[in-house]
């Protein structure tokens, strides 16, 4: 439902896409965490076609999330957009928590991933 702005145009006339699309996805989930520290959002356009499934999760040395290269460009008419939607998730079960933590502080990185193309508008 949050990037269903994007693929019909809407996104390029929305001042502040990005926080508004946040926004949307923070008031979806449950209110058991800081959404808005914990939520990262990266689109963008891919000159050459779909992306790989492949792609490698950008990291610092030390295993937090790389945003350095994160951007919001929704795209123009026919254009193919990903979406990444980053969640850094506080583990707080000490016993699960050593099996489950991939980024430092005691925190698992959650990544869901949209990718299509824009329509025509």
């Amino acid at each position: 439902k949050a990037t269903s702005s994007f693929d019909v145009g809407q996104a390029a006339v929305v001042a502040d896409q990005q926080t508004s699309s946040e926004t949307e996805i923070c008031d979806r989930m449950l209110n058991l965490f800081n959404c808005s520290t914990s939520l990262t959002i990266d689109v963008r356009t891919s000159p050459t076609g779909f992306p790989s499934s492949q792609d490698v999760v950008p990291r610092n040395g030390d295993g937090s999330l790389d945003t350095s290269g994160f951007g919001f460009d929704a795209g123009g008419r026919d254009e193919i957009v990903i979406v990444n939607v980053y969640f850094e998730w506080g583990l707080i079960t000490p016993v699960i928590s050593r099996s489950m933590a991939n980024m430092p502080n005691n925190k698992r990185l959650l990544l869901s991933s949209q990718a299509f193309r824009n329509e025509p508008f």
